[in-house]
């Protein structure tokens, strides 16, 4: 029989610190208070203050935002009854502004809140941010309506700022953004998905003379002319460039961007194939370009093969191609052994020279095929390195059905025509070899259903959105 432990001492007992205990349980009005009574309660409740301000502050549109404010801390930025969240808003900003010391804080997402019509805040808000908050690494403003021009042409002073997320911001314009960039000099990773301006060429210079590291500039419009500016100027530092955008041939990429890319942003290429898979990737990320996103532009098949030629890539977004002659050849001679990622045409399968890789997602896979596309498809499943097949489905014009269910008239239509339901042979192949990886199929549905079941009832996982 074991010993029990013996209780502790007297002395042991109490010299248990009760902060941790009763942190959690204090009013959030009065934790700032409570964390300037001396070093010690400042450095217990510092954590629950600024690390994750845009919680601890009710800065999130799902938050009890209207509870009642207790008087302004700073004369200098008075609050009445305001919008519940310009209220919150300002709360925080005005303790930043009296705090002695900077904060702490090192990541920010405004993501979750939402200003209403009549929320109005003072042009400097960014710059206050930025300046009183030294040590902030991480800034989200994505669809922050307040990230507009005025924001950005009152930054003035340079900040540390290591990555910036502005995704679908409608209100910033060039001389903003250019002004803005202009002062963070440490930045090394920029998200301008959705934010139009991005693409002009003026933003593009100016993200060209940054250290960035990680470029993601979906659906903006850059040209061939703008990457190769963007291309010469980041060079050999950047490793992951995303350039796509949502339909087919909707970019302005062509294969002149795609040739600015391979000639400043990859390495040589590594054709040694003795060593292992492991130390090639570990080789392959040590510099140049490893993840490109380019689907959605007029590339040709050709460019692509160039691409993958490299030897270097990691993770390529191609998407849909004219033509795919030739392209899992090229994938198999000089890319398999580092390529863990790649979405393409579903047609590649039909290929002879098909090689799976660790993550494969098929473009515009039709729900209903012939019996030998069929089959292609579902011999996918359990091929040598693949660990998660994804299946991005055919968008219909909206003109007939459209249903993963059996028995569906969309299903009988097909079905008559004498094609293969895909799924179900998917589904069959599965079951039958026991494979272990993940089977997603992703589909658009407009908002309709957030899961989608197979014909044979399997759950096919989360449907994502807008694809």
């Amino acid at each position: 029989m074991e010993e029990e432990e013996p209780p502790p001492s007297y002395p042991a007992a109490i010299a248990k610190d009760p902060l941790p205990l009763i942190a959690p349980y204090i009013e959030k009005r009065d934790l700032y208070n409570v964390s300037l009574v001396c070093r010690s309660w400042h450095r217990e409740f510092s954590e629950y203050l600024w690390q994750r301000p845009e919680v601890f502050w009710n800065l999130g549109d799902r938050s009890a935002l209207s509870n009642p404010l207790p008087p302004s801390p700073h004369p200098s930025m008075p609050y009445t009854k305001l919008t519940s969240i310009k209220a919150h808003f300002t709360l925080y900003l005005t303790t930043i502004l009296q705090t002695p010391s900077p904060r702490a804080t090192t990541h920010l997402s405004l993501r979750t809140v939402t200003p209403t019509l009549y929320t109005t805040f003072p042009k400097h808000w960014l710059q206050t941010l930025l300046q009183r908050l030294p040590h902030l690494r991480s800034l989200d403003l994505s669809s922050w309506p307040l990230f507009d021009h005025a924001a950005c042409c009152a930054v003035s002073h340079p900040s540390n700022l290591r990555s910036l997320t502005a995704k679908g911001c409608a209100n910033v314009t060039v001389g903003g953004l250019v002004n803005l960039l202009g002062h963070l000099p440490c930045l090394e990773e920029v998200d301008f998905s959705g934010t139009k301006v991005a693409g002009a060429t003026a933003v593009v210079t100016a993200m060209a003379g940054l250290p960035l590291v990680k470029v993601f500039v979906r659906n903006v419009g850059i040209t061939d002319a703008a990457l190769e500016v963007l291309a010469k100027g980041l060079g050999l530092r950047v490793r992951e460039v995303d350039i796509s955008c949502d339909g087919v041939n909707t970019g302005r990429v062509g294969d002149g961007g795609v040739e600015a890319l391979l000639g400043y942003c990859f390495a040589p290429p590594v054709y040694d194939t003795t060593v292992t898979a492991t130390a090639t990737s570990t080789a392959v990320a040590a510099t140049g370009l490893t993840r490109v996103g380019i689907s959605g532009n007029k590339i040709s098949s050709r460019s692509a093969q160039m691409l993958l030629r490299t030897t270097r890539l990691a993770s390529l977004d191609i998407g849909l191609l004219e033509s795919i002659d030739g392209i899992m050849a090229t994938v198999r001679i000089y890319a398999v052994w580092n390529l863990d990622y790649l979405r393409i045409d579903w047609r590649v399968v039909l290929d002879p020279a098909f090689v799976s890789i660790g993550r494969l997602v098929l473009v515009n896979v039709p729900e209903f095929a012939s019996p030998r596309a069929a089959r292609a498809i579902a011999g996918v499943v359990g091929t040598e390195r693949l660990k998660v097949l994804e299946l991005e489905m055919e968008v219909g014009d909206g003109s007939g059905d459209f249903s993963f269910f059996e028995g569906e008239a969309g299903g009988r239509e097909s079905e008559e025509k004498g094609d293969v339901d895909v799924l179900s042979l998917v589904a069959r192949r599965k079951r039958e070899i026991r494979w272990r990886g993940r089977v997603r199929v992703i589909r658009d549905l407009a908002g309709g259903e957030s899961t989608e079941r197979g014909a044979s009832g399997e759950m096919w996982g989360v449907v994502r959105e807008g694809v």
